[in-house]
Order: structure tokens, then C-alpha cells, then sequence
């Protein structure tokens, strides 16, 4: 994935790439940065920091939501997971519950 942004990047790998690969991937910024300057790229660090602080407020925001209780539309419990096979299948909402931002 690090290669696609390179490839696409000239000379500078954008913050919020980076912030991507760790955050959905787990890839560590200075492994990027370290990758990226091997290649002869650098990394927007502000950018990226930026992007990680958005996220933290993100994050604390909905920790600080209610959620109400479950409203159940079926109790059917089975499920099957398809997607392996499938990338298109109809479903039934089984539950739902509201998020009250506070």
C-alpha cells in the first residue's frame, strides 16, 4: 500500500496517507518515514499529526455518547457470514439502537 502512495506521490508521502496506514493498518509513521526517505520522499509529519489529533477528538467525542436500548426488528439469531463468496446479498436488520451525541 506504501508503494501505491509513493507511486502516485511525487517527492512527499501526504499526511493523511500516512495517518491511514497506521491507523487502519497498524504500520508505525516511522517505518513510513524511514521507507519513504530510502526512496527519496519525505513525510508531511504536520500533516499527520493533524490528522491523529482529529481522530483523538473523534474518538473521545463518541466515548462520550448514550446509546438507547436495542430495538429488535427479529430475533432470528443465526446469521451467516458470505463474504468470501459473495460482495452483493440481500439482508434483514435483525436490531437497531439510537446514538445520542452528547
Amino acid at each position: 500500500m506504501l508503494d501505491d502512495v509513493l507511486k502516485k506521490h511525487s517527492k512527499q508521502v501526504p499526511g493523511e496517507k500516512a495517518f491511514e496506514l497506521y491507523d487502519t493498518y497498524g504500520f508505525p509513521f516511522d517505518l513510513t518515514a524511514l521507507i519513504a526517505s530510502e526512496r527519496g520522499f519525505s513525510v508531511d509529519e504536520k500533516a499527520f499529526k493533524a490528522a491523529r489529533e482529529k481522530q483523538k477528538n473523534r474518538s473521545r467525542a463518541a466515548a462520550g455518547s448514550q446509546t438507547g436500548d436495542w430495538v429488535v426488528l427479529n430475533d432470528k439469531e443465526t446469521t451467516r457470514f458470505v463474504g468470501y463468496d459473495s460482495l452483493n446479498e440481500k439482508v434483514q436488520l435483525l436490531r437497531y439502537r439510537q446514538i445520542n451525541s452528547t
